[in-house]
Formats: structure tokens, C-alpha cells, sequence
């Protein structure tokens, strides 16, 4: 998914940057790359969001994947998270629009 991700900014050497960044290295520059990431339209690219339900889908297919991690975001249009270990995103609504659009 990195690699799909670094190809949408081939021309953004800092986002690239980003993308490999450690967790702690990306909360300091947290609103930097949720602007890179809106800019770019990667946060409505089909190609990652098919990639990331993929793999979400063979998450869950694990044992216990379903309940592994469950986390409501608000505003999760323009949510950026880091960190490590294993996730579930389902039954996302978004209701309005936000204050950015």
C-alpha cells in the first residue's frame, strides 16, 4: 500500500518522505499530510481505497480480526492515524459535510 501511495505523489519528494516516516515522526507533521493527502485526492483515489478495503477484508478473515481493534473517528474524511499493530475500519457514515469543505 506504500508503494501505491508514493506513486500518487511521484512528484512530492516530502510527501514520499511522509509516507515512510516513523509514527512518532508523523504526528509531528500530522497537518501537513492530511493537507498532502487532500491536494493530491488520495483520500478519494479508488485504487488505494479498493487496496485498503482488500485489506481490511483479509484482516478480518483472521481469527479474532473483527474484534481485534475497534475505533469510532469523527470527521473521518480527514482522519490520519499512526501507530502499529492491526485494524478495522467498517461501517463508516458520513453525515453533512465538514467545516473544511
Amino acid at each position: 500500500m506504500k508503494t501505491l501511495i508514493k506513486r500518487k505523489f511521484t512528484n512530492d519528494a516530502l510527501a514520499q518522505a511522509m509516507v515512510e516516516a516513523k509514527p512518532e515522526d508523523i504526528k509531528k507533521a500530522e497537518g501537513l499530510l492530511k493537507d498532502k493527502i487532500v491536494e493530491a485526492g488520495v483520500d478519494k483515489d479508488n485504487e488505494i481505497t479498493k487496496l485498503a478495503q482488500d485489506l481490511l477484508d483479509k484482516l478480518q478473515e483472521q481469527p479474532g480480526g473483527q474484534q481485534i481493534i475497534t475505533q469510532n473517528i469523527s470527521n473521518v474524511k480527514y482522519a490520519a492515524t499512526s501507530g502499529t499493530g492491526n485494524a478495522s475500519i467498517s461501517g463508516i457514515t458520513e453525515h453533512g459535510t465538514s467545516k473544511d469543505d
